[in-house]
This record gives C-alpha cells, sequence and structure tokens, in this order.
C-alpha cells in the first residue's frame, strides 16, 4: 500500500513542484542554499564562491587551460632544446610571461558564453539534465579542442618554423590534398591517436558530469546572480585585452628574444588562428599595423632608385608608376621559353650550391652548363610565393598568396601574358591539381592558354600531391613536341620532392628507406633524376636548340631551416640556372637577386625592347655589389645585400622593444648577428628604408589592381 501511494504521488505531482522539492532535498542533503539562509553547515563568503555550482565548471576549464598551454610551451623547448641552447633564463621566463597573457586573452573569450549561462541562469535551471548537459558538453569540447590544437600545433611548429597561421587556414580550402598528405605522413599516429582521443573524450565527459555540479548552488537571488555576472564578465574582459595601455595584444607583442622559437611560443595557438582569420579578412589593409610603413610617395622614390637601371625610360600607366621602357640594344630572339619550378630542389643536398652534397648530379651539371645564379633567393616560404616571384615578377604580401587573391586575377602583369602578346602558344603544366592556390585561375586569367593538371596526365598515378615528376616531364616533353614550328612558353611546376615523399622506386640508386632524412635524401634523388631523363630526351628533339630553360627551386626547403630564426636567410638560397647550349654561354654570376628578377633578366637576355613593371630587374646589368633580394615570412621580412642581411618582425607597439641583433653578416652559408658596437646605424637606416620602401610599393600595387582594375 505504501508502495502505491509513493507511486500515485510521483505521477500525479506536477513538475514544478517535483522540481522544487528536488531543490528542497538537494538543498538540505548538500548546503545547496545561500549562505545567507542558511544550511546543513556554514560557509564563508569565500567559500561559497569557490565551491559554488555557477563558478566550479569555469574554475575548472580556466585551470585546464593555464595548465595545459605551459605543458606545450615546455614540450617544445624540450623537443627542440637545440633551438634554444644560447637562450637566456630571462628569455625563457619572459616566454612564460608573455604566454599567460595570450593564454588569458582565449581564457577570457572561451568564458564570456559560460560565465552568462551560469551566472544568469535562475536556480532551478542547476536541476535541469538539459542544462548541465550543454554546460558539460561545452567545457568537453573546449577541453578537447584545446588539446587536439596544441598538438598539431607543436607539429606545425617543428615542421614549419611557425605556429598555426593564415597558411593551416588556407590549407583549408583543399581538404583532399591535405587530408591524403596527412594520413600518407602520419597514419600510424592517426590510427592510435584517433581510438585514444574518441575514449578520452568519453572519459573526460563523464568525469566533468560528475564533478561540474557539485557544491552550493550560490548568489540564488535576482540581484546577487546579477552582481556575480558582472563581476565574472569583467574578469573575463580584462583577461580579453590584459593591459591598460594604449596598444591591445596583437601579433608582434610577443617578440622580445632573437630567437624565433622562444618568440613563437611565446603566443597562443587558437589567438594566432583569430588573428590569422581576421587578417585574411582585412586583406593586407593590416599591413600598415605591422610595420612602420614610409608614405607612398616617398616609397615611390625609393623604389625607382633601387629598379631603374641606366636607359631606362619611365612609361607609367594609371596608378602603374613604376613601368618602364628598357630597349636592350640588341635584336629580339624569339626563342622558346620554358621555366622549370622545381618542388623544394635547395639547400644541403644541391651540390651546385656549394654545400658539397651529391644528391643532385643532373642538376648540378645543367648549371655548370649555363648561366648560373649562385646567390639568388626565394620570395617566400611556400611554392605559391615562388610562382608569384618567378612568373608574376612580384613580391608576395603578408596573409594569402597573390595568386589566390580574386581581386588580382588578370591584373598584374605576366610572364605567360608578356609572351601571349607576342604570339606565343602558352601553358602551365603540374604534376598536382591546379585548382590548388588558385593557380588555374590566376595563370589562366594571366594568358596562359592551356594549363595541364594530374587529371590530363594519369591520375589513377598520383601521390598525396600529384603525379611523379617523371609522369610530368614525359607530358611537357610530348606537348612541346606536338608545337612544331609554333613558338611557345611553358612554365613547369614539380611535386615530387614534397613530405610525405611519394615516389617511385628503381629509377635510380636509393638510399636506405630506415629514416626521415634517407627518405628525405631520396626524393631529392628522385627528382634529380626525373630532370635529367627530360633533359637527355630533349636534347635529341628539333625545339632543344631553339629554347631557353629556365631552372629554379621554388623556396627553401624545410627540414635545413633553422627553427631558432625567424627567417633563415642562407637557408632560401635557390639554384637557378638559364640554360640553353650555343646561345647561352656557361658563367657564374655572384651578384644577389630574387626570384622577382628572374622575368626582366629573361627578357632581357631575349633582346630587343620591352615594358615591364615587376618589381626586379635584369641581374645582367646590374653591378656585383648592387644586387638586392627582398624575402617574406610570416610577419618577418627580410632584406639583404651581397653581405649584410636586415630582418624585421612586427612592430611591438605596447612597450620599448628591447636591443634585439636585425642586422647580420651574411654568406652563402651562415649568418651572424652584428654585434652593436659593430653596428652601422647609418646603413641599417639605410636599408631599413629600401626594405620597407619596395614592400610599402609591393602592397600599393596590390591595392591600386584591386581598386581599379587596370592591369599592369
Amino acid at each position: 500500500m505504501l508502495r502505491y501511494t509513493r507511486m500515485h504521488e510521483a505521477i500525479c505531482t506536477p513538475p514544478a513542484a517535483k522540481l522544487m522539492e528536488q531543490i528542497m532535498s538537494e538543498g538540505s542533503n548538500h548546503g545547496l542554499a545561500d549562505s545567507t539562509t542558511g544550511g546543513k553547515w556554514f560557509l564563508s563568503p569565500v567559500t561559497d564562491v569557490l565551491f559554488s555550482r555557477r563558478l566550479r565548471p569555469l574554475l575548472i576549464l580556466s585551470l585546464y587551460a593555464f595548465l595545459i598551454f605551459p605543458v606545450f610551451r615546455v614540450a617544445l623547448f624540450l623537443v627542440s632544446r637545440e633551438a634554444v641552447q644560447n637562450t637566456t633564463v630571462w628569455e625563457i621566463g619572459v616566454c612564460f610571461a608573455y604566454g599567460f597573457q595570450f593564454d588569458a586573452v582565449v581564457v577570457g573569450y572561451t568564458m564570456l558564453p559560460m560565465v552568462l549561462a551560469l551566472g544568469l541562469a535562475p536556480p532551478a535551471a542547476f536541476f535541469t539534465s538539459a542544462f548541465r548537459r550543454t554546460i558539460t558538453i561545452y567545457v568537453t569540447v573546449v577541453m578537447t579542442a584545446v588539446l587536439v590544437l596544441e598538438i598539431v600545433n607543436a607539429v606545425f611548429i617543428v615542421n614549419f618554423r611557425r605556429r598555426l597561421n593564415w597558411a593551416s587556414l588556407n590549407y583549408l580550402r583543399h581538404p583532399h590534398e591535405v587530408a591524403t598528405y596527412i594520413w600518407k605522413a602520419y597514419n600510424f599516429w592517426l590510427i592510435l591517436l584517433i581510438p585514444v582521443l574518441g575514449g578520452s573524450v568519453y572519459l573526460v565527459y563523464r568525469i566533468l558530469r560528475n564533478h561540474c555540479w557539485r557544491g552550493r548552488l550560490t548568489f540564488n537571488s535576482p540581484h546577487k546572480r546579477l552582481a556575480f555576472t558582472a563581476v565574472m564578465v569583467a574578469l573575463c574582459v580584462f583577461a580579453c585585452r590584459p593591459t591598460f595601455g594604449h596598444f591591445p595584444l596583437r601579433p608582434g607583442s610577443e617578440t622580445h628574444s632573437s630567437n624565433n622559437l622562444v618568440n613563437q611560443t611565446s603566443t597562443n595557438t587558437l589567438f594566432s588562428l583569430w588573428c590569422a582569420g581576421t587578417s585574411i579578412l582585412k586583406d593586407g589593409h593590416d599591413e600598415e599595423k605591422f610595420y612602420d610603413l614610409p608614405n607612398v610617395n616617398e616609397a615611390l622614390e625609393v623604389t625607382r632608385t633601387l629598379l631603374f637601371l641606366p636607359g631606362d625610360q619611365i612609361a607609367p600607366m594609371p596608378n602603374r608608376p613604376l613601368r618602364r621602357r628598357v630597349a636592350t640594344g640588341r635584336k629580339m630572339r624569339d626563342l622558346n621559353v620554358v621555366i622549370i619550378v622545381m618542388e623544394g630542389q635547395s639547400n644541403e643536398p644541391v651540390g651546385v650550391l656549394g654545400y658539397g652534397g651529391i644528391q643532385t648530379p643532373e642538376l648540378d651539371e645543367i648549371c655548370r652548363g649555363g648561366l648560373f645564379f649562385e646567390r639568388l633567393y626565394a620570395t617566400g616560404a611556400r611554392t605559391s610565393r615562388g610562382l608569384t616571384g618567378v612568373l608574376v615578377g612580384h613580391p608576395d604580401l603578408g596573409g594569402i598568396t597573390l595568386l589566390e587573391r580574386d581581386e588580382a586575377l588578370g591584373k598584374f602583369q605576366t610572364l605567360p601574358g608578356v609572351f601571349a602578346g607576342r604570339g606565343y602558344r602558352t601553358m602551365f603544366i603540374t604534376g598536382g591539381d591546379p585548382d590548388f592556390d588558385n593557380m588555374k585561375d590566376f595563370f589562366a586569367a594571366a594568358g596562359t592558354e592551356t594549363i595541364i593538371g594530374q587529371k590530363e596526365i594519369g591520375p589513377k598515378y598520383a601521390g598525396a600531391w600529384g603525379v611523379p615528376d617523371e609522369m610530368i616531364f614525359r607530358k611537357a616533353h610530348e606537348m612541346f613536341m606536338s608545337m612544331g614550328d609554333e613558338k611557345f612558353f611553358a612554365a613547369i611546376m614539380t611535386v615530387s620532392n614534397h613530405p610525405p615523399y611519394s615516389i617511385p622506386q628503381g629509377r635510380t640508386a636509393m638510399l636506405p628507406a630506415d629514416s626521415k632524412e634517407n627518405e628525405m635524401l631520396n626524393a631529392y634523388r628522385y627528382a634529380d633524376w626525373a630532370l635529367g631523363e627530360f633533359f637527355r630526351e630533349a636534347r635529341g628533339a628539333e625545339y632543344f636548340r631553339n629554347t631557353l630553360f629556365v631552372v629554379v627551386s621554388d623556396h627553401g626547403h624545410g627540414e635545413y631551416l633553422r627553427l631558432s630564426r625567424a627567417i633563415d636567410v642562407p637557408g632560401y638560397r635557390l639554384p637557378c640556372v638559364f640554360y640553353a647550349p650555343g646561345i647561352v654561354s656557361p658563367e657564374r654570376i655572384s651578384t644577389v637577386a630574387s626570384q622577382t628578377d628572374i622575368a626582366p633578366t629573361l627578357l632581357g637576355i631575349l633582346g630587343g625592347a620591352y615594358e615591364h613593371s615587376f618589381l626586379g630587374r635584369d641581374i645582367l646589368r646590374v653591378r656585383p655589389g648592387d644586387g638586392f633580394a627582398l624575402l617574406h615570412e610570416d610577419r618577418h621580412i627580410a632584406f639583404i645585400r651581397t653581405g649584410r642581411a636586415l630582418v624585421i618582425g612586427p612592430v611591438n607597439r605596447r612597450r620599448k622593444p628591447r636591443a634585439i641583433p636585425e642586422m647580420f653578416d651574411v654568406t652563402m652559408f651562415d649568418m651572424h648577428p652584428v654585434a652593436p658596437d659593430q653596428l652601422d646605424s647609418d646603413e641599417a637606416a639605410t636599408m631599413r628604408r629600401e626594405m620597407l620602401s619596395l614592400y610599402t610599393v609591393a602592397l600599393q600595387q596590390y591595392f591600386s589592381v584591386k581598386k581599379e582594375g587596370i592591369q599592369n
């Protein structure tokens, strides 16, 4: 009878009454009432707050975040201890101090929705499963996301020397290629990580479900809830902007050391990703905040002095004040032109660069038989930046590459466009997906008639980034043979020397694939063999005798770039050769040059008169000591002269900068900071003015075509 009565009461009691019964029952059993109304025992106001159900989820999440971020900083330093071996204890301490500020920004923004939900919720909400579940899921998702991003970020820093940034966001536009690369490079760890991560998420959720909701339910009256919420929101807002100064935290605020890894570790992954996203949306207009750029008129005067050579005549177009007419004094030759951009074929394994390596005998032999530029530097750190330098003659900008900016389509002078205007058949051949990095749309709009990618070559043989180099060159050779007497321009982009190094076996002598280094060197060997095979076939073809070949790497190879340097200048020195036996005499050029110099140098060799607005020069007309190169990587810029390099990062406006070496003595193989007492301030000021002027003009060129739609 008693059992029936209880069942009847349970069924007939209204839900609201049942909920109030539960609140009163749990309140009396667990001390959940306000401290002012009494309870099973008395707790002090401080304890009330610390153990309040309204605060416990916030404490759990904030303590987790402020623990996990420093742990990963320590782990990065331990894994990359060689990169920080000359760093002082003071710099490491400042790194963690800055890191705490960046972490606080992330924690503040993450906490705001929880603060509002937990602070304003009425007492009854805390006894509904939907409310508890929502908060618990939110905390679980945030904790999991933080852990996964920190793991990915650690791998990204070790491989690319930068925190997750705009490039990582940009890769999301190409999920197939990126997913294939990640799977082939890290399949063992993914197989291990996915179930472990899934189980961990479930376990964390169960633990949080039990521990988030213990303690007293305080601040129950409306005015107390509002006061609690106001205080917590104020704390979150202060965390989001942890300074009373005029300038908030932003990229560059972490710069305090000459060591790149220390600076990169001083910031926060989520903060960096957020800034990268907003920077992409601003489309370059935030650059003035990062550097003390000169005004446009001053920058134009300095840049004109840098780029104009004796005999050049100004031939300006609207919004193109640097367009000039060049008269070579020689008859124009209608040679075929083939530019081969080699993926990653640079740094120590390239013997002709002087390191003594033996992995690239074919490339070395070609360089010895042509016009070889031994001090030519990349414009940036990605293939798309290299293509911009070589084929567009333009230093690339911060954020996304110029190729991927829709406003730039068809509005920049390019080598394919120049040769299309001369009546050449033009083509772009790549072993990967030509839609990657917007290459297809950009070069099609720039005057490229035929674009060939992996689908046209043989998609079933494609690796992570496309078909092997031998198939690319075979397709190119077939295309050139089919041209007959028609003159043609072709750009070839190889892909094989790129992680995870999906290369065919049995083509040339290989090292045992028992280490990551050997796998990489085997990719060098295979790419070099494929290049040699192409030239062996080409030499027997009719088109070879009337073709000028340009072979150049796209950028420095990441495995050989020092993690401790913001820009490892020697690591961006590339092999570059103009090769045409019987047409171009073998010679070694030691003048400092850039990928942006390739286009005007090529047009100069072909002779005749031409107009252009490339931000480069004909290096063969430049005195050996007057060469320069501009290199941009992430938010850092380097300007290289014959024996010096100036490297700058974003301006830190939040405090008076400490003395950080920016000027370096540079050889072909290394760079060393110039001691302050040996620094020529006039030289440094001149190089800084030239560097920032050239970069300002590069920005303005883009802003002009974006606004006016006028082609170079």
